[in-house]
């Protein structure tokens, strides 16, 4: 075959018209009688033959053209009919129902909606003939030529057009050609004298389905009038979702022109541009789309880099100005090719949202914790004002060698108990408003539930509301302990809000199951709506009015969830209170495990050992001097260079307690002088912190693996950590 796909329908219907009449357009007398009389219309000198190629009538000629490939040729034929029997091709497994079967229901069922044809058909009897064929299934309308036909169309509408290809005003595939110029959404069915290469020339011209005039009959006309009908509702549907697919392309690429990134499509393999919006228009300083298109911006392996995430690059935007942007990238397809699809921010930029997003939410945690202190500083009076009165009347006592002596010890105990409740209490909140957690630990939700209603124990107190706790102690979980009782303490507010007038209860729960653990929080207040059920986790959204914060608790509330690998949701009905549920996944077994508390007694006694204590408090200093040196020998310093001088004249020591802070020398540094001048003791080493640290201790600390223990020591503590290195000790040796 080998037409030229762009090739115009105007010009090949010209050609076909050339090639019907002749070199000079002109329609010979002789070809009408010779089409009359059956023979071939243009018999050359030789007497009953063709001019070499393809005659008006579409019969096969031998040609010195390319022959129509056999996977051409074979496609064609099953496009018409995929259960034709196809002379010298392979048959194809059937996917369609029998051709037959299709055709007896066009018949069966056309006594009440006859299917409406056209029949273009010049010769009286092949006409007579295809009446009779279809009168049981079709309303047929007969026209002999191809003008009457397109002006019969005009007016009127028909199902499907049976076309011959012999006509006196339309020859060969030129009929074909202007019908389906006129009306190329008509089903076409071209009746041919049995020439396959006419028919295959038909199928490639859009004709639906062709049919020989020696094989007419009822059931075959059935099969392809049904046929015809149903590719022609195929074609249009797939064209109806080409339309839909293109304007959805459409639609998508108007609102990436207008995206706020700048997003660029690249080549795979040249890596120049093929597409980009407006926002990278901008940034590469280019005014019109097509002065972008073929610049090469970023390399392979920045694209490569940027598939897992997000990386700043310095990219050439302009010439040799280059310029630092934050990137992300990943493979696709356009129109068909790989590309990659890449978008770009400005680094700058993006740092700065960061950082207000940062801001926003300490402002939060800000807000929350002025709230704790409030809460914390009555807390912390209560028990106080009991150790300040006891320890005040020990004193008198002892003073006076009164009769209160005997009491002496109920005193003690009174004051230890205090003094112990508020270390608890400073604890909690030291983890509640920890900026950086060191590391992700094992965590129990029933322990996070506890600490978060322990800072919000003078809250609850104050509440009209009840709190109920069913807090069994559940699978522990990997996490930052910090970050949960902070969602936790947040989501026990919200309920106490909640009942703030109406009063209530307020249950907090720990479950698991096999999908994970859970902390559930819930209330029987007055609910929500749907309206405020969709926005509670949207940014900035309150329903407290002046009297609340931001509108951010339970959006970092959700992100922190997400960020462990859980999920934060929320159930809630008018007049049935609130429901909010933190899941979260069990430990991985690959966190840092969290150390015991210790008990006395819970390990063998060790009596003796040498201890450096070195901390810039004088009263700290000596108040466990008292406390440690019945039991062990203890040296203390004031600073770093007073403990480097100490050792230097005797490191035989079994453990050093140092303070984080410091203001000569501080912890860390410290520690990296010991384990430059004395190796040996720097295993033993431990450090010793009331929670405070600055940015240089935090990154110091982050780097190294040393044991930390928290003021106020207790003897059991100090006790467990002499015994710890003496057991590692032994063992080594």
């Amino acid at each position: 075959m080998g037409r030229d796909a762009g090739e115009g329908r105007p010009e090949r219907a010209r050609r076909a018209r050339g090639r019907a009449a002749g070199s000079d357009g002109a329609r010979p007398v002789a070809a009408r009688d010779a089409r009359r009389r059956g023979a071939h219309p243009r018999a050359g000198a030789g007497g009953d033959g063709c001019a070499p190629g393809r005659c008006a009538h579409g019969h096969a000629q031998p040609s010195g053209g390319a022959p129509l490939p056999r996977a051409r040729r074979d496609g064609l034929l099953r496009q018409a009919e995929p259960a034709r029997r196809i002379p010298g091709a392979r048959r194809q497994p059937e996917r369609t129902p029998p051709v037959n079967e299709r055709a007896k229901r066009l018949l069966r069922d056309a006594g009440s909606e006859r299917t409406s044809v056209l029949l273009v058909e010049d010769s009286a009897s092949d006409r007579r003939l295809l009446l009779d064929a279809m009168e049981n299934f079709a309303t047929v309308r007969a026209v002999a030529k191809l003008q009457d036909a397109l002006a019969l169309l005009d007016a009127e509408e028909a199902d499907v057009v049976l076309l011959d290809l012999h006509l006196p005003d339309a020859y060969g595939l030129e009929g074909l050609i202007r019908l389906r110029e006129r009306h190329p959404q008509l089903p076409v069915v071209v009746l041919t004298g049995g020439e396959l290469d006419v028919a295959l020339d038909a199928l490639a011209e859009g004709a639906q389905d062709f049919l020989s005039k020696d094989e007419i009959d009822p059931l075959r006309l059935a099969r392809a009038i049904a046929f015809a009908l149903e590719r022609q509702e195929l074609r249009e549907q797939l064209e109806s979702r080409a339309d839909d697919a293109a304007r959805s392309a459409e639609e998508l690429e108007g609102v990436l022109e207008v995206a706020a990134d700048a997003l660029l499509l690249l080549d795979v393999a040249s890596l120049r541009i093929v597409w980009a919006n407006e926002a990278a228009r901008a940034l590469f300083r280019a005014e019109a789309e097509t002065s972008i298109l073929g610049r090469r911006p970023l390399t392979a392996s920045m694209l490569e880099r940027a598939r897992s995430g997000e990386v700043e690059v310095q990219a050439n935007v302009n010439g040799g100005d280059k310029r630092e942007l934050a990137l992300r990238a990943t493979r696709t397809r356009f129109r068909g090719a790989p590309v990659w699809y890449a978008s770009l921010r400005d680094a700058e930029s993006r740092r700065e949202t960061e950082e207000a997003e940062r801001r926003l939410v300490r402002g939060e945690r800000l807000l929350a914790l002025g709230q704790m202190a409030a809460s914390v500083s009555h807390e912390i009076n209560n028990p106080i004002a009991y150790v300040l009165a006891n320890l005040q009347t020990l004193q008198r006592a002892m003073r006076a060698g009164s009769q209160w002596d005997r009491d002496a010890d109920e005193m003690l105990d009174d004051a230890l108990t205090g003094s112990q409740r508020v270390a608890s209490i400073v604890s909690d909140l030291q983890t509640f408003a920890r900026v950086r957690d060191e590391a992700v630990t094992r965590v129990h939700l029933d322990v996070v539930a506890r600490a978060a209603l322990n800072l919000l124990s003078s809250r609850v107190r104050k509440s009209r509301a009840k709190v109920q706790m069913e807090l069994p102690e559940v699978a522990p979980i990997s996490a930052f302990e910090g970050r949960l009782i902070q969602v936790a303490s947040n989501l026990v507010a919200n309920a106490l809000d909640a009942l703030e007038e109406s009063g209530g209860t307020v249950t907090v729960r720990t479950t698991e199951d096999e999908a994970g653990v859970c902390l559930i929080v819930e209330d029987d207040g007055p609910g929500m709506s749907e309206e405020t059920r969709q926005r509670v986790f949207t940014p900035f959204f309150t329903t407290k009015g002046s009297r609340g914060g931001m509108g951010l608790g339970l959006s970092v509330c959700a992100e922190i969830a997400d960020r462990h690998g859980g999920t934060l949701a929320l159930d809630s009905q008018l007049a049935q209170g609130t429901r909010v549920t933190l899941r979260l996944p069990r430990a991985t077994g690959l966190e840092a495990e969290r150390p015991a508390p210790t008990h006395s007694g819970t390990r063998a006694r060790v009596r003796g050992g040498r201890i450096l204590l070195i901390d810039d408090e004088e009263l700290v200093r000596r108040g466990y001097r008292r406390m440690l040196g019945r039991r062990f020998e203890i040296e203390t310093a004031a600073s770093g260079p007073d403990a480097l001088a100490l050792l230097a004249r005797d490191e035989r020591f079994d453990l050093v307690l140092c303070d984080v802070e410091m203001p000569e020398m501080d912890g860390p540094s410290v520690l990296e002088a010991i384990e430059r001048l004395h190796p040996d003791l720097a295993p033993r080493f431990v450090f010793c912190t009331g929670g405070v640290f600055t940015e240089a201790s935090v990154h110091a600390l982050a780097q190294r693996s040393v044991p930390t223990v928290a003021k106020p020591l207790d003897l059991a503590t100090v006790r467990d950590l002499v015994h710890r290195f003496s057991s590692d000790e032994a063992a080594e040796g």
